[in-house]
């Protein structure tokens, strides 16, 4: 990775020994989801992170404070057209496009990537050739989500396409879980992002109440999650 000693939080920060996410950085608007994807991404790197990591799509590498204590290398590849800040990159290249040696990196970490991808399976494929046997890939993407880095968003997938898919390559599946998968999240996340662009105070207060019964009322669940965070293995 380069300039290491550069690096400051951006999406991500440590506070309280948790990883949350950055207010500052991320805006009320998606505050929300940004949490629940920080604390999967903690839980997991300190489980499974080792060896050789490859940051694919990293952007700012926002979880570089995450993983670097567990692992040795850190590789960081984005594409020249990124939005945010690339000074980190080691490789420029689409990922669309982007060849990656055999049986090298231990750890990959794709966040919020896979829905820019226009041929996914092949980006999948190609991860799983370059992970060691004892290789982990873990990785997030939008569901319930609007449309982004436009014109550069293509899918949204669900559980059903990740577990035929991940199959279908080879992929051990550790972990599937679904970021926010009921009544109180969806609206949190859209009242969230609709404060943003109205500043009215009854949207602020219906949002403060909401937040109040999630914690004390058991909510229903969707088949309409927020997203998805996966740990995916090679184990041969």
């Amino acid at each position: 990775m380069k300039n290491e000693k550069d690096w400051i939080p951006t999406k991500y920060q440590y506070r309280k020994g948790r990883l949350r996410a950055n207010k500052d950085y991320v805006g009320k608007r998606s505050v929300f989801i940004a949490d629940i994807v920080a604390g999967l991404y903690d839980q997991a790197i300190k489980k499974y992170a080792h060896g050789n990591l490859l940051d694919l799509g990293c952007g700012t590498v926002p979880l570089y404070e995450s993983y670097k204590p567990y692992v040795n290398e850190i590789t960081c590849i984005d594409w020249k057209n990124c939005l945010h800040d690339i000074s980190h990159i080691d490789i420029a290249a689409d990922l669309n496009e982007i060849v990656l040696p055999s049986n090298t990196y231990n750890t990959v970490i794709l966040s919020d990537v896979l829905e820019h991808i226009y041929e996914p399976k092949i980006l999948l494929e190609k991860i799983y050739k370059t992970l060691e046997p004892d290789g982990v890939l873990l990785l997030n993407t939008p569901f319930a989500y609007w449309e982004h880095e436009i014109p550069y968003d293509y899918f949204r997938y669900t559980r059903y396409w990740y577990e035929k898919t991940a199959k279908e390559i080879g992929f051990n599946i550790e972990n599937i879980s679904s970021i926010g998968n009921d009544n109180f999240s969806l609206m949190i996340d859209i009242l969230s992002k609709t404060i943003e662009q109205k500043k009215t105070w009854y949207f602020q207060m219906l949002l403060f109440l909401i937040k109040k019964l999630r914690k004390y009322v058991s909510p229903v669940i969707l088949n309409e999650p927020l997203g998805y965070f996966l740990v995916l293995s090679k184990k041969l």
